[in-house]
């Protein structure tokens, strides 16, 4: 649904969603790098998921205890989970980097002192040098390009 179509209570969840997104930018790049310590933990550098879960699979059977190829495959499925979840936080970085890129530069300073530095109304408006009232404008006109250009991460 395009976002000028939205009703007032979709359009508001979909803010939400996103401003979520936003607040998060930070920790989700914290995440990855979390997430890829424990894939290199779990995984040699040269395995791919992929690779492991088919070595877990050809050695099933052979001398191998059943016990073994169990827990191979259960660290197969949950490096596939890891993985997983690193690329849908990439997919959210990705997505809000090239959505601060349409926005003008009052609009990218309130969403940096705003959410990703978790500033207050109060503290942004001093810093930028408008009042709370005109914040309150700015956001529903980045909200609105948001909603388009963070289209995809509102149903992440």
């Amino acid at each position: 649904m395009l976002h000028h179509q939205l009703s007032k209570s979709e359009r508001k969840k979909f803010v939400k969603r996103i401003e979520y997104h936003l607040r998060n930018y930070n920790n989700y790049k914290v995440g990855i790098l979390h997430l890829k310590k424990q894939l290199d933990h779990i995984l040699p550098k040269t395995t791919s998921t992929y690779e492991a879960r088919e070595e877990s699979f050809n050695n099933y059977g052979r001398s191998s205890s059943t016990e073994s190829v169990a827990m191979e495959r259960m660290e197969g499925d949950y490096a596939q989970q890891l993985e997983q979840e690193s690329n849908e936080y990439s997919l959210i970085i990705e997505a809000i980097d090239d959505g601060m890129k349409v926005l003008d530069e009052i609009e990218y300073k309130f969403v940096k002192y705003r959410y990703f530095n978790d500033w207050s109304i109060e503290k942004c408006a001093m810093k930028i040098g408008y009042s709370d009232k005109m914040l309150f404008v700015i956001r529903n006109q980045l909200m609105d390009k948001l909603l388009i250009s963070l289209g995809g991460i509102k149903h992440i």
